[in-house]
């Protein structure tokens, strides 16, 4: 290659270098904002995905699936059309709710028996096994 060939610059037609050094900058700040809104876009994605992976499995955990004879279905979907309550799963709750209100002295008995039972192993677990030293 001879060095007329090397020193030689390539003119590009119709635009000057400074032309060309402006349309470029404005791609690269047009690509910088493209992907900046894409990486955001992204973002909130992630965000809104982990709160519905998050919803779902506290969802699951409070879910119960139920068998309910069919008088028990009548009265809950009577209350459904009643207006009294917007769905079937709004009033089954409803009236487990208001089972375990009726039922307040039954459960503050049984709590008192489980305190009980507690102490009674707590107890029990401080009897010494024959032939173990105790310290």
């Amino acid at each position: 290659m001879s060095e007329e060939t090397r020193e030689t610059k390539v003119e590009q037609p119709g635009l000057s270098p400074t032309d060309w050094r402006e349309a470029f900058e404005h791609a690269a700040k047009a690509a910088r904002e493209a992907f900046s809104a894409a990486a955001d876009a992204t973002a909130e994605m992630l965000r809104q995905g982990t709160r519905l992976a998050e919803q779902t499995v506290t969802e699951a955990h409070r879910t119960v699936v139920v068998t309910l004879d069919s008088k028990t279905v009548e009265i809950v979907d009577k209350l459904v059309a009643a207006g009294v309550h917007k769905s079937r799963q709004e009033a089954i709750r409803h009236l487990i709710q208001q089972g375990l209100k009726a039922s307040g002295d039954l459960l503050a008995r049984i709590d008192k028996v489980e305190a009980e039972i507690d102490a009674l192993r707590s107890k029990m677990r401080g009897i010494p096994i024959e032939g173990e030293e105790t310290n």
